[in-house]
């Protein structure tokens, strides 16, 4: 299963916070053109958005 992940403590040295969410990916059967999507896009922004509350 592929995932997508943010960091909600990136420069930290252990205990990062990362937060995860599934990717879906959907083809065409005819070009094989490829989409995918996050299945929690919200969960990620937060986690992103969050990122500045927790400067050390």
């Amino acid at each position: 299963m592929l995932t997508a992940e943010v960091d909600e403590r990136p420069d930290a040295l252990f205990f990062k916070s990362p937060v995860s969410t599934p990717v879906r990916a959907e083809a065409c059967g005819d070009c094989g053109y490829l989409r995918s999507f996050l299945e929690d896009p919200k969960r990620l922004w937060s986690a992103y958005v969050s990122r500045s509350s927790n400067v050390e």
